[in-house]
């Protein structure tokens, strides 16, 4: 056992080095090593001014899964994701490059450790009844996407073991017209000053919101994180604010877990640098609870104030979205989950997701544009934070048919402001169950006129599917892929029949949710 706890102690150190670096004082202290950063020079930024035309960025995350089970059963022993991030189109040749090599790094870094993981994994699992997995994911948002910026919230989490995993968030900029990979310095015009007043908001806010949890020591360490050229905090850009990031540790017990101070692009504008600061081309952007943003609409000469105002209570959510004095209060909710701000030519969206109480996600689309607040659609959807654009946003919706599965689908803005998709199907993201069949069924393979007969014992992974007359597959074994027919009752729409027969009786497991 000692052998094994031993490996667990060094599988977690791998893993933080290549998440990077946190905390100097913990419960539990982690140590945990900053990799080196390639820095990309390629030339100076350029300010945008407001009449040169700006093509719309497009970023994709495509998100890799890996489930190890037991055997032959349901128990997983390890659990790993890694993200591909890339530029779509050649408008931004630059930025495509370097987030694309970024990207590479990334993933390799990631899964280089996957090795080790699993072995660590098995040999923990022979020895503990109770042992619960471990895990090993990244997770990346599009924070803001825009013709002057791309910057994305980088999120690793790790579990080998103990009372809880550990987390890591790290901000990845980029200048959008250059690629080059940005510091905090190259955001800062008067870094002394800025981070006078910078350290003066950090540890107000700290004290405001966890007060004697704090580590005795935390208004040094602040005061301290600024000074040293070579490390900086990790920070990000959202639509209202520089996001300064206090990795878990860094400030107070595990408990606080990691803090995000918001520095306003209004308050602290006389230090940032304009060629960075919100415009108005098009472009997507997170937007947080109780944070003031300022937008400019078509015809209005002043600025716009807006802000999701938030607050939970005893009975519940309180949540009202507002334009100026214009208000919109949202029905109850369990959890406010994420909010997009949208820039799509001169019309200006946005995108609140919440949950309605167990992962039952509902997001409300408004249009801002004329300075009201106009509701546009509601989608029994989640949006998926790596696939935001002005363009196009992905939707994550839940398909029960044949299983539970995360099931995407593509939507825009039309000419008439309406939210729309032209997809007929949804994909069955990241679906790596395989449904074994325990009779023969008619199906037609793809490049075939007729149909075939699957025999008992095949195993496919479906694909995709219109949730109501057939999934697409994929054969495990040879990787042909197909159609299965089924039917949805009308009145029923639970019940699933595959050749006149219910959806149990063909498969061994259907890996229903719940």
């Amino acid at each position: 056992m000692k052998k094994i706890m031993k490996k667990m102690a060094a599988l977690g150190l791998a893993a933080m080095m290549v998440l990077g670096g946190c905390a100097e004082k913990t419960e539990e202290e982690p140590i945990i090593v900053e990799p080196e950063e390639e820095v990309v020079e390629i030339v100076e930024p350029e300010e945008i001014t407001e009449t040169e035309e700006v093509l719309p960025l497009s970023v994709n995350v495509t998100t890799n899964y890996k489930n190890y089970y037991v055997d032959d059963s349901e128990e997983s022993y390890l659990y790993l994701q890694y993200c591909d991030v890339e530029v779509n189109g050649d408008e931004y040749a630059n930025l495509k490059r370097s987030v694309e090599n970024w990207s590479m790094e990334r993933s390799e870094g990631l899964r280089g450790l996957y090795v080790n993981f699993e072995e660590s994994a098995v040999a923990a699992q022979e020895e503990n009844e109770e042992f619960l997995g471990y895990s090993l994911y990244q997770n990346v948002t599009t924070a803001r996407a825009d013709g002057r910026i791309l910057s994305l919230r980088d999120d690793t989490y790790q579990y080998v073991g103990g009372a809880h995993g550990m987390f890591y968030r790290e901000g990845i900029n980029f200048d959008s017209k250059t690629g080059k990979r940005l510091t905090l310095r190259d955001l800062v015009l008067d870094w002394d000053n800025f981070a006078q007043e910078a350290s003066a908001c950090v540890i107000y806010n700290l004290k405001e919101n966890y007060g004697e949890e704090l580590f005795p020591d935390y208004i040094e360490t602040i005061e301290a994180m600024w000074q040293d050229e070579n490390q900086e905090p990790a920070w990000y850009l959202d639509g209202s604010s520089l996001v300064i990031v206090l990795q878990e540790y860094l400030v107070g017990p595990y408990a606080i877990g990691a803090p995000e101070i918001h520095l306003s692009y209004v308050e602290f504008s006389q230090y940032l640098n304009n060629a960075y600061l919100p415009g108005t081309d098009s472009g997507v952007a997170i937007f947080q609870e109780n944070q003031e943003l300022y937008l400019n609409l078509p015809g209005i000469y002043e600025e716009v104030p807006m802000m999701l105002q938030y607050e939970w209570t005893d009975t519940g959510a309180n949540c009202s979205l507002w334009l100026g004095e214009n208000e919109k209060s949202m029905d109850y909710f369990d959890v406010l989950k994420d909010a997009y701000i949208v820039y799509v030519g001169e019309e200006i969206y946005c995108l609140i997701e919440v949950d309605m109480a167990s992962n039952d996600y509902v997001t409300y689309v408004y249009r801002l544009t004329d300075g009201v607040i106009e509701e546009v659609t509601a989608l029994n959807a989640a949006i998926d934070q790596g696939n935001v654009n002005a363009e196009a946003i992905q939707m994550e919706f839940r398909v029960y048919l044949l299983g539970t599965y995360r099931a995407m689908k593509t939507y825009e803005f039309d000419e008439n402001g309406r939210f729309v998709t032209e997809d007929t199907e949804y994909v069955l993201s990241g679906n790596e169950y395989a449904l074994t069949t325990v009779v023969d069924l008619p199906v037609l393979m793809d490049e075939e006129e007729t149909e075939n007969i699957l025999p008992a014992g095949s195993s496919m992974i479906l694909t995709a599917t219109d949730d109501e007359t057939y999934v697409k597959f994929k054969l495990q074994e040879t990787g042909q892929t197909g159609v299965l027919k089924v039917e949805r009752n009308e009145e029923e729409p639970y019940l699933i029949t595959v050749n006149g027969m219910e959806e149990r009786e063909c498969f061994e497991m259907l890996p229903y949710a719940g």
